[in-house]
């Protein structure tokens, strides 16, 4: 009956309020804790041991920092971020301007932005809603190709806020020099790919270490060798064999610096650029 005598859809009102989530990556922690959990066991079992108790510590808990990292790095959600504030719109056919902190973080598979209003510089008399501290947080899957067009559509039903449609209409965009998220996308993928292999490697290590232990050296080798993939968009010039993060960080476009100034302008009017955080 809604639909049918005002024509629209009533489903961003009818949405309730959610807790922002805290900075601590709930999965990423948790994996994190799967690993410190069986050390706390072995020095609990440390006073058993006889012989070459520093070596024994030393080994253990270099294989388990390493498997944590590589599992954690998975999930890490914060490959490249970005964070600036703007003065933008907020609501479609409205004439406010707000002045908001806008943050893009981009992981292997997934993309998370985020908006926090500072400040109202123009309100809109018909409105009287208050609209200071407001703050939004959305996250989007990018691990396929249609993901990207998918979460679009649903930004759309729902109603986000302009920026952050915005940001995500870049994204997903893949036409001419808005090719940013089919980059952000395959360096991921390629990154991702390379990790699970170091992984699956890592895990091979230690049952060498627990049945063959005068192979674990070479499996451990391996864990590490098999973060020097080649990367098949590189130029044949460069290097074939580059760590993982490397073949992120050059795949991922340069051009996607400009990302949040095209979005809005900040309050001087500066250029704030996306700065590559290496999470291996």
């Amino acid at each position: 009956m809604w639909s049918a005598w005002f024509g629209g859809y009533s489903a961003p009102s009818d949405y309730a309020t959610t807790e922002m989530p805290d900075w601590i990556n709930i999965t990423a922690t948790s994996l994190c804790l799967l690993f410190i959990l069986p050390f706390i066991a072995y020095l609990i079992v440390l006073p058993g041991v006889r012989e070459k108790r520093i070596a024994t510590t030393l080994v253990f808990a270099f294989i388990l920092l390493e498997g944590g990292s590589l599992a954690a790095s998975l999930y890490y959600p914060s490959w490249t971020v970005g964070s600036q504030g703007i003065v933008s719109p907020f609501r479609a056919h409205k004439r406010e301007r707000v002045y908001s902190i806008l943050g893009v973080n981009v992981g292997l598979q997934n993309l998370n932005v985020s908006m926090s209003i500072v400040d109202v510089i123009v309100r809109d008399p018909s409105d009287m809603s208050e609209l200071i501290g407001t703050k939004h947080n959305e996250k989007f899957d990018m691990s396929s190709v249609s993901s990207m067009h998918e979460s679009l559509m649903d930004a759309y039903e729902h109603g986000l806020p302009f920026p952050m449609l915005a940001v995500l209409e870049y994204f997903s965009l893949n036409q001419d020099a808005f090719d940013w998220g089919r980059h952000y996308r395959q360096a991921g993928h390629y990154a991702h790919a390379a990790i699970c292999l170091s992984l699956s490697l890592w895990i091979i290590s230690v049952l060498f270490l627990l049945f063959l232990p005068h192979f674990f050296c070479l499996a451990t080798l391996g864990s590490g060798v098999s973060q020097c993939l080649p990367s098949p968009l590189l130029s044949p010039f460069q290097l074939a064999s580059l760590l993982s993060v490397i073949i992120y960080l050059i795949m991922s476009p340069s051009s996607s610096i400009h990302l949040i100034r095209r979005v809005g302008w900040t309050q001087n009017r500066s250029r704030d650029d996306l700065r590559m955080v290496l999470s291996t």
